[in-house]
């Protein structure tokens, strides 16, 4: 995938984004306010970066085993969390994490706003 191509869609998914109006089926706890939403997503609009390859951790894949994987980095919240585009053959979307050793990814995986909303 070309880095402009992958940029572009990032923006589509942040400009097509519904905020959630109801409860989601099994939600617990108390509905989340619109405004945190807007939030989130101008949030995200000022972390978008031109996309980038890393190579990152990946530990869950074999228990005890440790593998590189090339992402594409699309957000950097300079909080010490990137969202990256995995190009596995799902191609999703992934949090990673700034560690001591370089950057790991996550369990958060999924489509690109809600993942970075769950950071």
């Amino acid at each position: 995938m070309e880095a402009y191509e992958l940029a572009r869609r990032v923006v589509a998914e942040i400009e097509k984004y519904e905020v959630p109006l109801e409860p989601a089926p099994g939600q617990l706890g108390s509905q989340l306010p619109p405004e945190w939403f807007e939030a989130g997503l101008a949030d995200m609009r000022a972390a978008l970066v031109a996309p980038y390859q890393l190579e990152a951790s990946d530990h869950d894949i074999t228990p005890g085993a440790v593998i590189l994987r090339s992402v594409w980095i699309v957000g950097d919240d300079n909080r010490g969390t990137l969202l990256a585009y995995d190009p596995t053959p799902g191609g999703d979307y992934v949090l990673l994490w700034r560690a001591n050793s370089g950057h790991a990814v996550s369990n958060i995986r999924g489509d690109a706003v809600g993942c970075f909303l769950a950071r």
